[in-house]
Formats: C-alpha cells, structure tokens, sequence
C-alpha cells in the first residue's frame, strides 16, 4: 500500500513538473488572436496583442504582453484608444481559487492613452453602445496590487462637455516604503502638476486605514488633499483635510464634473469625506471674492447625474460677488481673476450692465443640486441691504432661485427666477417684488441724505429667452411697475443729479422747501426688449411729472424726456429734462425749447391716475385701494 501510494504521489507530481513544463515551453504566440477576439468580445471593442505573449506559470502565475492595444470606436479615428509598450501582470493562483482578484505585479511600460468625449455625451471610454450617461456612477472596487510600477505614460484628454483639454506624462513606482504617482502636462493652456503619495501597496487590505496625501495644480486652481481611506479598495471611508485655491469654483467641473457658480477667486479649506456614493466637504471655511463663506456640501454620485446638497453661509457679503451667478464678473478694483478683469473692463469700456457671455448649458444639465445660502450682512455701497436669502434648486436642467431675498431695514425685496437651460435655448422667468422699500434709507445710503421719503413698492415681472443674459434681455416680454403713494421730495435730489433746481423742474421742488409726494408710478410693458413708458408720474402738492419715452433692454439704453407741468398758473415752469445714454451711464440734460408743456387740469390729472391705479394694483391687489394714486370722483 505504501509503495502504491508513493507511485501514485510519484506520477502526480510527474505530471505536476510535465504540465510546468509544457506551460513554460509552449508558443502562447498561437493563442494571441483567438484570446484577443474572446476578450474584444467581451469589451465590445477590438482589442489586439501584436507582440510576444508569455506565461509565467507558478502559484503567483504571470502574463507579459507586448504592444497590447485597444482600439477606439469608430468615430473616434483609427489610433487605438489605449496602447501599452509593454504589459505584466502577476495574478496569485491561491487567491484566484477563493475567488479574489489579487495582482503580485503590475507593470506597464510606455502605456499610452487617449480619452475623448463628444458635446452630446459619447465618449470612447464608453464600451459597447452605452453613453457615459449611462455608465454606473459611485463605489468601485479595485484589486489589490503588491507591486505596481509605470513608466513613460502618456496621457490626453480632450471633453467637449466639460471643455477640458489635457495632456499629461505620468509615472508610478512602489519602493516598499511609500507609492508615488506622478504627472505634469499642461491642461486648457496652462500647466498641470500632480503629486500623490501614499503608504505602500503591500500593507493594502480592504479594511485596513491606508494614509494618502496628494497635491494637483491645474492652471491656477490648486488642491491639497492629507487623509486616509478606511476601505481603501473599494475608494471608500475617506477622511483628509482639504484645501482648494482658484480663481473661479466653476473650474472644478472641468477637472471632477462638479457644478459650481461662477465665482471671483476662492480660497477654502474643510475636511473632504467620502461614505459609499456620497462625496462630502464638511466645516468649509475660507473667502470667495471679498466674501467669507462657510458650511457644508454634499454630493450623491449614483443616479443618472450627481446630486449637490449645500448649506452655506457667509458673515459679511460683498454684494458684487453675487453678480457672478448671472456671468458678470466684480468691479475692476473688486478681488477677481485675471479672466474677470478682462471681461469687467470690456463692459466699462461698452458701458454695459448685463454680459454678452455665453451661458454653458451642458454644465447646467450635468449635474442637479438644492442650496441655501444666507448673508448676514452685506456690504453693498448705494444700497442700504442688510442680509440676503437665497434658495436655490437645479433640476434636469432647469434652475430656480426662489426665494431670492434681500434683507432691508424696511421693507421687502423678493424675488423667484426661473432658468430652463434643458433645450437648445435657455428660457427665463423673473419676478421680483418690492414692498413698503423705505426710500429714505435708499436716499441715505446713496450719499442724498433727505433728498427723497416714503415707501417704494414695485413689481418686476419678465420672461425672454437666449443663451446670455444679454440675449434675454432683448427678448424679454413682460411688465416693470413701481411706485410711491406718499412721501416727500427735496431739491436735493434734482441736485443730485447733476442739474440747476432753479432750471429744472422748477414746479417740482421750488427752492429749498419739501414739497409732498402724492403719488409717483412708473408703469412700463415691455415688448421685445423694450420697456415703454405709459407713462411715468409723478403727482405733488404744486406739479406734477410725467415722462415719456423707452428703455431698451437689450441694448441698455435710456430714451426718455420727463417734463414738469404746474397745476397753477402762479408758478414757474421748470425747463424739461432729457434722459439717455446707457443705463450704466445716464446722460441727463435740459431738454430744448421745441418741448411742449401744459398745465395740468384735474380731469388730465384724473385721466393719468386712472391706469396709475390699475398700476398699483399689478404691484399688489390691496395697494390700489385708499392711495392718493386712486382718481377721485
């Protein structure tokens, strides 16, 4: 029996060292197509091992392949998506019959790679006829490597959805001691730079803590990350500081497919998480323009598109960082980029308000997100704002900013805005709503302290389409109201604007005395961009104001005479005033002689109050009721 078994154990070990042998000794080069057409069968995409094909057999069994390459879809061109020089890859047997996928070695040399994605989505990475859309987002797993090393990789990326353009050379290397990956290349014109560290591959375990810290420049945007993963192999339980810098947070989505607002520069730094799909930046603190800000973000990775949840904050406002969410970049001597100085004094030099840049609708589908955001305090020269509200939803395209509100010291300023950017055209609904605005406290915090008192309401209700603010603006339909049913007027505030009391306006406010405000109301359909005057008045105890004329929206410019008519022959008539120029830069001056101007009559009065009423009650329902605005009968 003993001599049995020792034969038998003698012919399996024989057998043992034969198929060794054999595995050794054997052409793997006849294998090469039939083993390529399997795995382009399984990837959907041709791939091709045009060198050598080894076999390495042994428990740790290896695989060398030279000049492994896959090929791209065919829209993509005839250069493969994917070329390696030369390619190992060391697989644990004893590992592989319990069903883990454990890599000893991994080495590619000259791995040359070229990602590419079109505007509507289709990307070469994309296997088979899926989109990227379609691709599964969130946790991964990867298998653990003992021993990785690449050398002389070449990397390009070309995203006409995120206008990403980078070419990069890359390198890894495991010393036992610590891995290091390494890139440099340049990224949309300018440099790019990637360092990362981390402990070495072979103290990798799925659920035991693996320290990285790494470092990217791109451009001018930098981030700093130092953490640990607590199942490293699925990218899962990150904890690391984190520190971001740029000059716009909206460049994010070009590197990571993350949708932010345009922005001035930032400077933020927080603690960066990740737990199953949801990718977080927590305790954030740090500037945005001359804004601090604080809070915390969300991001949900699976889905059809990333979800953002943020709670945000800021102590003290600069009101001009606001304008970046509508594409207006700071003041010239704001905190800005170099990009944003550039288009500011471009819209000096035009004198314009609103910008002609174009709005990127692929960013705004790409990713969907719910924001509160609240100002304690807002900086605003000209304007007497005391916090700000904001409330902001994105969904399948489509932006809503309800409320937006501005804190007053008296007063409301409400408003909901609309942006659908889900179609090739973006469509825009605003209405903004003021009311009981203590223009006292306008006048005060404009430097014409006492010049003008009362209560402002006004209503700003508008819709238009196209894909700049600009564009809009000249589209937009709708109706502009505001008005006043008491208060008073002083010369000052003709003074302030730069002409003579005595020459203009005289009826209005004759020399230095306060005269009572009645009521005033600007009633302005707007038709295809521009607002036309029907008309503005202006009702006092001694005169009234009435102006005539437009304003083009789309072109921001004033076309406006406003004439002040006395309701008694005793007193002088002041000369009238044209109004034009930019909306940035009003040109106002005494208007000729060949204007004509009338005294006022009570059934003409009673004529003018009849729509300033209906007016009134655009504004708000109740507020045509018991005004000096209402014609009495």
């Amino acid at each position: 029996m003993k001599r049995l078994a020792a034969g038998a154990a003698l012919i399996t070990g024989m057998l043992l060292i034969s198929a060794v042998v054999m595995l050794y000794w054997f052409d793997w080069n006849r294998v090469r197509t039939p083993l390529g057409d399997w795995l382009s069968g399984r990837l959907e995409r041709t791939l091709e091992i045009r060198g050598d094909l080894r076999v390495e057999p042994g428990l740790d069994f290896g695989i060398s392949a030279a000049d492994v390459r896959l090929a791209n879809p065919g829209w993509a061109g005839d250069a493969p998506m994917v070329a390696i020089e030369q390619l190992h890859i060391g697989i644990s047997l004893l590992h592989l019959l319990r069903g883990q996928l454990m890599l000893p070695t991994l080495r590619l040399e000259g791995p040359d790679i070229e990602l590419r994605r079109l505007a509507d989505g289709t990307a070469n990475w994309a296997l088979g006829n899926a989109r990227d859309d379609d691709q599964p987002r969130g946790s991964i797993e990867l298998p653990q490597v003992r021993d990785l090393r690449v050398e002389n990789g070449k990397l390009r990326i070309a995203d006409e959805v995120r206008r990403l353009h980078l070419a990069a050379s890359f390198s890894a290397a495991d010393d036992g001691q610590q891995l290091r990956w390494r890139a440099d290349g340049r990224v949309n014109g300018g440099p790019l730079k990637l360092v990362l560290h981390a402990d070495p591959l072979k103290t990798l375990q799925q659920d035991e803590s693996y320290r990285i810290t790494g470092a990217l420049q791109a451009a001018d945007t930098k981030l700093h990350i130092d953490g640990r993963f607590e199942q490293p192999l699925r990218l899962d339980g990150l904890t690391a500081k984190l520190a971001a810098s740029g000059p716009n947070l909206s460049t994010l989505y070009r590197l990571f497919g993350i949708v932010l607002p345009d922005t001035p520069p930032f400077r933020l730094a927080g603690t960066l998480t990740r737990t199953g799909a949801t990718l977080a930046a927590r305790q954030l603190t740090g500037s945005v323009g001359d804004s601090d800000l604080s809070g915390d973000l969300a991001i949900e990775l699976n889905g059809a598109r990333p979800r953002l949840e943020a709670r945000l904050r800021s102590q003290n406002l600069d009101f001009d960082d606001l304008g970046a969410l509508v594409g207006a970049p700071p003041d010239t001597d704001e905190t800005a980029s170099a990009g944003q100085r550039i288009q500011a004094r471009s819209l000096a030099e035009e004198e314009r308000l609103l910008p002609a840049r174009t709005l990127d609708l692929a960013r705004i589908r790409a990713m969907d997100a719910v924001v509160r955001y609240r100002a304690e305090a807002v900086d605003a020269p000209n304007l007497p704002l005391r916090g700000v509200r904001l409330d902001l939803q994105l969904e399948k395209g489509v932006l809503t900013l309800a409320p937006l509100e501005f804190e007053l010291p008296q007063g409301v300023f409400r408003g909901d805005i609309r942006l659908d950017a889900s179609g090739p055209r973006a469509h825009s609904n605003l209405d903004l709503r003021l009311r009981r605005v203590a223009m006292a406290e306008v006048a005060a915090a404009a430097g014409v302290e006492e010049a003008v008192a009362g209560d402002l309401h006004g209503r700003i209700q508008l819709s238009g389409a196209g894909n700049s603010a600009r564009a809009i603006a000249a589209t937009a339909q709708g109706r502009i109201v505001l008005a006043m049913d008491a208060g008073e007027v002083s010369h000052l505030l003709v003074e302030a604007l730069g002409l003579d009391a005595g020459d203009a306006l005289g009826v209005l406010v004759a020399g230095d005395e306060r005269v009572m405000l009645r009521c005033a109301v600007l009633d302005a359909p707007v038709v295809d961009g521009v607002a036309r005057l029907k008309p503005l008045l202006v009702d006092t105890s001694d005169s009234v104001l009435v102006g005539e004329g437009q304003i083009d929206l789309g072109e921001e410019r004033l076309d406006l005479v406003l004439k002040a008519q006395p309701k008694d022959l005793g007193l002088a008539i002041g000369s009238p005033i044209q109004v034009g120029g930019r909306l940035r830069n009003p040109q106002i001056r005494l208007a000729g002689g060949d204007v004509a101007v009338q005294i006022i009559g009570a059934a003409a009065l009673g004529a003018l109050l009849t729509p300033a009423a209906a007016a009134m009650a655009f504004v708000e329902p109740g507020l045509a009721q018991n005004t000096n605005c209402t014609p009495q009968g």
